[in-house]
């Protein structure tokens, strides 16, 4: 029934100086005066939830970025520790191919006593044929003259008379 009619509160007046009125206009005052601070606690428990939800939202953040952190923590320990290992197998590897350089350097050294050997060796093999050579063209000279000692002999013997005798002298006795 009141609905659209203008109140003197919804308008502002002067101060009313009749008791009810005055009354009624402190309690018209102190309605709105609730109203607005309703509106204000409701605006500022919303605000309220809402920066209790951010700052639940933040520390479930702050637990992610601990635990990330507790990971990021343990890798980086176990990342030390294989850089540790690794700087100890790289010394080893060091110490080893400076073994291996020294080793190199002997076999290059060895190498060349090889090759020296093999040479001296190659000339002792050449001398070897040679004296082979020679001692193979003394023995054909020694077996001819021995064939020719031999032949001059049986010739001898075949001239001599013991020869003739032998031929002469039969098997059957006599």
């Amino acid at each position: 029934m009141l609905k659209g009619l203008t109140l003197p509160a919804d308008r502002p007046l002067e101060r009313v100086y009749t008791p009810g009125a005055n009354a009624c206009q402190k309690v018209l005052e102190a309605g709105v005066a609730v109203k607005e601070l309703c509106d204000f606690f409701f605006f500022y428990q919303r605000k309220h939830d809402e920066h209790l939800a951010l700052l639940e939202e933040k520390d479930r953040q702050i637990r992610d970025l601990t635990l990330e952190n507790e990971r990021a923590s343990s890798s980086l320990t176990i990342a030390n520790a294989n850089v540790q290992t690794i700087s100890v197998e790289r010394d080893n590897l060091a110490s080893e191919v400076v073994a291996l350089r020294l080793t190199g350097e002997n076999l290059a050294k060895a190498q060349t006593e090889v090759e020296a050997e093999r040479k001296r060796t190659e000339d002792l093999a050449e001398q070897l044929s040679f004296v082979e050579q020679r001692h193979a063209d003394e023995l054909a000279e020694l077996r001819l003259s021995v064939q020719k000692e031999v032949a001059a002999a049986v010739r001898e013997f075949c001239r001599s008379d013991a020869q003739y005798a032998l031929l002469t002298q039969r098997y059957d006795g006599g």
